[in-house]
Order: structure tokens, then C-alpha cells, then sequence
């Protein structure tokens, strides 16, 4: 079960300093499906979302240089919760393109 998962096995570990990130590989998990992995994530990724990401220094560049470190992977997909705290905003730091889903309405 990924909440039981300890933090250095999720994305957490990106973003926290006390801890030592294996490699960029280690935190991709494979699936059952061909050439699709995960990077897993839990309630220990909230301790680090938190607002006015802007002011965290170069943590803000921690995903980007995570993804950088990654290999073997033509593409990336990120989901994010919907604002602009830490995870979202490293997410579009680190993108090369952002989709935002809106909700449909009548004109």
C-alpha cells in the first residue's frame, strides 16, 4: 500500500534535505504495463506543499533537476493538486508544456 510507503521511497524524498535521494532510476517504479513507470506519493508529500513557493530558494528546482537526473523516459506526466503551492508550482518550473484542466460552462 503506497501510504504505508516511507518517505524515501516517494516523491518526498525530492524535496527533503534530511534525506538522503537515491537515484533519480530508484524512485521510478516499474508497472505492469510496458515502458510506463511511477513515481510514488503519499500523505508525507503534504509536509512540503506548502504556499509562497516562490520564497523556498532552490528547492522550487528540486523536481527539475529530479527529472533531469531521470533516463529512459520520452515522456513525463505530472498530476498536481489544483494551486499554487510547492508541488504544483516545481511541476511547472520542471515542465516544458502545462495542460490546465477547466471545468466546462454555458456561456
Amino acid at each position: 500500500m503506497v501510504e504505508n510507503l516511507p518517505s524515501e521511497e516517494t516523491l518526498s524524498a525530492v524535496f527533503d534535505d534530511t534525506k538522503f535521494l537515491p537515484s533519480a532510476q530508484a524512485l521510478a517504479t516499474p508497472t505492469s504495463f510496458e515502458r510506463i513507470s511511477l513515481v510514488r506519493a503519499n500523505y508525507t508529500l503534504a509536509s512540503h506543499n506548502g504556499p509562497r513557493p516562490e520564497d523556498s530558494g532552490l528547492r522550487q528546482y528540486a523536481l527539475r533537476v529530479f527529472l533531469e537526473e531521470l533516463e529512459g523516459f520520452d515522456l513525463v506526466l505530472i498530476d498536481c493538486p489544483p494551486n499554487l503551492y510547492q508541488c504544483s508550482w516545481t511541476a511547472m518550473l520542471a515542465a516544458d508544456f502545462v495542460v490546465i484542466p477547466i471545468p466546462p460552462e454555458e456561456s
